[in-house]
Parts: C-alpha cells; structure tokens; sequence
C-alpha cells in the first residue's frame, strides 16, 4: 500500500471492514492526510478506484464515462441505450433517462403494455441480459456481446413466456380423486409388497409382507442397509422378498412396489443381463427359476402395510430377519386391506 501514499496508519492496515466501517457504510477513522488534513475510508475507496492506483477503473471501458454506476450499466451506456431505443412506451418516454435508480424500477414496472409487448417483461429481460453481458465481459476474457441487442431479448422474452404458458396450463389441470383399495392375489398366487425409507441421517433400509390369496401374512421381512437411495434400497428389499419366496417354497409371486425407478432398473436389467449388476442379475435368476414371477407397479396407497413397515424398520437399524406373526403396530392397516377398505387417491385426468 505504501506505493500509493495514502498514509494509512499502522492500527487499521491489518483491520478488517467490521474494524473500519459502520452499520452505515460510513468509516470510523478519521485520520490526516497530505491533501485537507482528514482521511476516510470512502476517501481512500475512491483513490484506488481511480486509473493512477494501477488496480481497476471506475469508468466505463465501453463508451469511456468517468463513472460506470448501475444505471450507466443499464441504462445510460451507449451501449445499453440500443437495447431501449426505439423501444420505450411513450407514456414514459420523457422520464425514462432523467430519473434516479429506484425511481426508474418503479416507473418500468407500472408501464403499461405498449405495442403488444408487456414492457415490464421486456425491460426485466433486458436489463437482466445488460447486467450479464457487462459482468461477463469484465471477467471472462473472449465473451462478445450479441450485436443483435432486440433479437435476443425478445427470443428470452419468448422462451419466458413458454415457460410461464406451460406452468400456467399445469397448474390448472384439475385432479380428481378416486377410490382404490389393495387386492389378494389369486390362488395359488403370493403377494409380496415391498417400500423403503430413510432417515434424517441418510441410513436407508426396505422391508416387506407377502401375502396369500386370502390376504394372509405368510412371512414379514426387512432389511436395514447402507447410505443410498430409497429407491437402491427397495431393489434390496425384492431381492430378499424374493429370496424367502423360494426358500419357502412360493413358485408363484406377484411383486407389487410404488416405486416406479426400482421397476424401470429391474426391467433394462431384464432386457440386457449383461453387464447388470450382481443384485440385479440374482433378482432375475430368482424370477427365472420360479414358475412365473412378475414386478407391477402398486401405487402408495395400495402399499400400506409396507410403507408402516419400512417406516419401523429404519428406526430399529437391525440386520435383516424374518417374522411369520405381524407386528401389533401393522395391524390395523392388514385389518383395512383383508376388509378391502377404500382409500381417496388423485390423479390427473
């Protein structure tokens, strides 16, 4: 710093902003200098900003004005002038380059549409691509500027509206509610529901409950894994599902998941068995061997019972067992499904 001459005293050279400006953005240090006998921090700002300081310029490098405030950014530069000629509403034509910052925001933002364009949309377009363009030519070395200011500003326009278009007609699609309830499989047929869960800390675990054809629990089973993803986890959850399918001897096992990532891995698993993962190809191996197996899509309403399962079973963090007799807190939802009770699900038309 001593290569300026600014005669800063040794107390504030190591201070930090805290150290030497108030809540105000005014400094606290008021100290002597070679030029009026008083030295702020604004004082000394202004000094490295100017071109002698060797560090950065305040002026403008585009059309050489002394000061490149925000304004001049993106309004007052010749540059930015192109953007708006031509452009502005006449209702606001005269105010539009002689007022302050924020009374300019406000007057662009009450314009009323002109010309079918709705200027407050085209000015925040445009002044957002200014404050881009000028950032990235400071700071990135080969960036150009498009030449065709009003062509690239209404093809943003543009693309906003889509946007806005598309998420309007979204969210006025209407959902309807219908009433849908779990089913037994058929006889000789088991039902085997499986859903994961995760905890705050991220530990993800899968459990599930195969059931006969009279809505009976067979076997429950669960199993607490690693750090992943639900959806990895319910992959385990099949697999072990299907597992004790066979070693009980079910030939005949209907898969029902809400996840819809598991289904599709399992089924590019399926189409192309090389080079699928080792889970993967076990999962298939015990669907092959069975006499027939299948994995649908069960939405979460009709996976009750599974999702109270997985929900218990992450906070146990136990390895993985089996249990023929449900748990008292699975009760209630077996008692809704064996009653074929009918659950509110919406959906899109």
């Amino acid at each position: 710093m001593e290569e300026y001459d600014l005669n800063i005293p040794n107390d504030i050279m190591n201070a930090t902003i805290r150290d030497l400006v108030n809540t105000e953005g005014d400094g606290k240090f008021m100290i002597d200098s070679e030029e009026d006998g008083s030295f702020s921090m604004k004082n000394m700002y202004c000094k490295l900003m100017q071109e002698g300081a060797g560090l950065v310029s305040a002026s403008c490098n585009l059309c050489g004005s002394v000061c490149e405030s925000t304004l001049h950014v993106l309004r007052d530069c010749s540059f930015a002038r192109r953007v708006w000629d031509n452009r502005i509403p006449g209702s606001i034509m005269q105010a539009f380059f002689g007022t302050n910052l924020q009374d300019w925001i406000h007057l662009n933002i009450m314009a009323k549409p002109h010309d079918n364009i709705e200027w407050c949309n085209y000015w925040a377009t445009g002044c957002h691509l200014l404050w881009t363009w000028r950032n990235k030519e400071k700071h990135t070395m080969e960036f150009q500027r498009s030449f065709n200011f009003i062509a690239t500003i209404e093809n943003n326009l543009n693309e906003y509206k889509e946007v806005m278009h598309i998420n309007h007609c979204t969210m006025d699609i209407q959902k309807i509610e219908v009433l849908v309830k779990w089913s037994p499989p058929m006889d000789g047929v088991f039902k085997l529901n499986t859903d994961g869960s995760r905890d705050k800390d991220g530990l993800a675990g899968c459990r599930g409950v195969i059931r006969d054809a009279r809505g009976e629990v067979d076997v429950r089973f669960y199993q607490v894994y690693w750090q992943g993803k639900c959806d990895n986890g319910i992959i385990v959850g099949d697999f072990e599902g299907l597992k004790l399918a066979v070693e009980f001897g079910f030939s005949k096992v209907e898969v029902n998941t809400d996840s819809t990532a598991s289904i599709e891995i399992l089924s590019k698993a399926k189409k192309k068995m090389n080079g699928t993962s080792s889970l993967e190809y076990q999962i298939m191996h015990l669907m092959a061997i069975m006499d027939c197996a299948e994995i649908v899509y069960a939405c979460r309403e009709l996976n009750g019972c599974a999702n109270a399962l997985a929900k218990e079973g992450i906070l146990l963090k136990e390895d993985c067992e089996t249990y023929w007799d449900p748990p008292d807190f699975m009760l209630k939802n077996l008692k809704k499904d064996l009653k074929g009770v009918l659950v509110a699900r919406s959906i899109v038309p």
